[in-house]
């Protein structure tokens, strides 16, 4: 057997053949095959395949493109919505939160003074008369001027649930003394426009004569609130301020 004399001798027990093959296994294991990503995109071609399957691999490859495009748009489409309807929540609640806020159902309170029943040598409230001892005060604290202004006034008995009920009127404007005529609560009209940021007070009374069983020796809570159903709000104009002498706020 002839030695070439190019290349050197084989190391001691090993045969050169034994070195060809490993070379040929070393260079054959760099022939890698493509990643998972790129055959899932584009699988290669195999030896030997004919023309029928190589047909159905390029429409594999195109459905598996086609369908890995339309997931992540549909993906995308998805995380877009849930943001934009997760920022539409937050701003419908931020707008609900200012309404809230704006309502003049929350910033417009009535006081009832009725402490000079209290002591027994006044005989009605500041700034009233004995016919008219009771001072009530309207604060409007809201945004919204009060353009119609309806109270709903009604008298308690201390210490109990019990509603006294105010006489309605006969067919000749007397009060009636029928108890089908009468009603658990009375209202009372402001005219005047309360503005924003502003009160409004007046004197009413309370004669006996308007209530069933009034008893004249017991005690009893007067109390008033805003009608809102009959109430009417707007936004303040120049000529309110103008025509109640009010600055109107910068």
């Amino acid at each position: 057997m002839t030695q070439n004399l190019d290349s050197p001798p084989p190391l001691p027990g090993q045969r050169r053949d034994d070195s060809e093959r490993r070379g040929e296994r070393i260079s054959a294991g760099d022939n890698k095959k493509p990643g998972l990503i790129r055959r899932w995109f584009w699988a290669p071609i195999r030896s030997g395949e004919n023309w029928a399957q190589t047909v159905f691999r390029v429409l594999g490859n195109l459905f598996r493109t086609t369908l890995t495009v339309i997931i992540i748009l549909i993906a995308a489409g998805a995380i877009t919505a849930y943001i934009v309807d997760q920022q539409y929540q937050h701003e419908r609640e931020t707008a609900q939160l200012a309404a809230e806020a704006a309502d003049p159902r929350r910033l417009v309170t009535v006081e009832i003074d009725q402490s000079f029943l209290e002591v027994e040598e006044a005989a009605f409230g500041e700034g009233c008369s004995q016919e008219f001892p009771f001072p009530i005060i309207v604060r409007n604290d809201s945004d919204l001027a009060l353009t119609e202004t309806w109270l709903e006034v009604s008298l308690r008995r201390r210490g109990t649930q019990q509603i006294l009920k105010f006489r309605g009127t006969d067919l000749r404007g007397n009060p009636s003394d029928e108890w089908r005529d009468a009603d658990d609560s009375d209202y009372d009209f402001i005219r005047t426009i309360i503005l924003p940021k502003s009160t409004h007070g007046y004197c009413r009374k309370f004669p006996p004569e308007k209530f069933f069983n009034f008893d004249p020796e017991a005690k009893y809570v007067y109390q008033v609130e805003v009608n809102w159903r009959m109430t009417k709000t707007e936004k303040p104009e120049a000529w309110m301020y103008e025509e109640l002498d009010r600055v109107p706020p910068q």
